[in-house]
């Protein structure tokens, strides 16, 4: 296999760099930076060929041990149209996106799934209460709940996302093409925000029929003063028809009670509020 090494580089004409076949090494003394300009989307292609299947690495950042990060070629999306740092394809065969060879380090101290919300449900905050109704709906009420549940504040994880799948991708940039007047420049800049304005529209709607429920872990309980460590959390009826967060001593705890709590007291927080771990039913 050929090999070439680049120590600096030139574009010789135009805005392109080619440099020959084989393995291509670029040498960096010290330390390496690219500047791109702003408002542009870069890409690294290497397209998979007849014969490569999804999994097929394609690109690799390694140290002198030979560890590191291995980037597999996929064709199939998957994640969320959803604003995000890192978003990662998934191999259609077996439906993984992400292997590690050890612990996966978050901040976030519960478990979330994002559920429906039943219609007429209002805006629920980080810490409320939730119930779910016979077809398995988020509801904000209490004749309305066959079971409950706390909504997420700090989520390690998220399930269940994929609310938002049906509309699609955020619409991309335009890029202008070399020769495009001025004038069919601005129409396409005016079709992309109509497009994008369109699309957020939709976003908006559709997140606006979910919210994230916790199902493990940790979470601050609104509402709800006097707990002490190893209290448990229940739901009662409240004021209208409402849900609403009760503390009971674990030696007064009967069954049935227990059958609505929503968790058990950990600590108290610095602004007064139970930290419960969560208990579903």
């Amino acid at each position: 296999m050929s090999k070439h090494r680049v120590n600096a580089v030139e574009p010789a004409s135009g805005n392109s760099l080619t440099i020959g076949a084989g393995a291509t090494v670029v040498g960096v003394a010290g330390t390496m930076e690219v500047q791109v300009a702003d408002g542009t989307v870069h890409r690294i292609i290497r397209t998979l060929s007849a014969g490569e299947a999804e999994g097929t690495p394609v690109l690799h950042v390694t140290g002198n041990g030979g560890g590191g990060i291995v980037v597999a070629g996929a064709n199939t999306h998957g994640y969320s149209p959803a604003a995000a740092v890192l978003k990662v394809s998934t191999v259609f065969l077996n439906g993984r996106s992400v292997s590690t060879g050890g612990t996966v380090n978050t901040g976030g101290t519960d478990y979330a799934e994002y559920e429906l919300k039943a219609d007429g449900c209002g805006p629920i905050a980080k810490g409320d209460l939730v119930g779910f109704d016979a077809e398995g709906r988020v509801t904000d009420r209490w004749s309305q709940a066959r079971s409950f549940g706390v909504k997420s504040t700090a989520p390690s994880f998220v399930g269940g996302d994929n609310w938002a799948r049906a509309i699609g991708p955020e619409p991309a940039p335009p890029v202008r093409e070399e020769g495009t007047s001025d004038a069919a420049w601005l129409a396409v800049q005016s079709a992309y925000a109509s497009a994008l304005a369109d699309w957020q529209a939709q976003y908006e709607a559709a997140r606006a029929r979910v919210d994230r429920v916790a199902y493990s872990g940790k979470v601050p309980v609104n509402g709800v003063g006097g707990c002490e460590p190893g209290d448990y959390v229940l739901a009662a009826q409240g004021p209208g028809d409402t849900i609403v967060p009760v503390r009971v001593a674990s030696e007064a705890l009967t069954f049935t009670q227990y059958r609505h709590a929503i968790g058990r007291v950990r600590r108290l927080l610095d602004d007064g509020r139970p930290e419960v771990a969560v208990i579903i039913h």
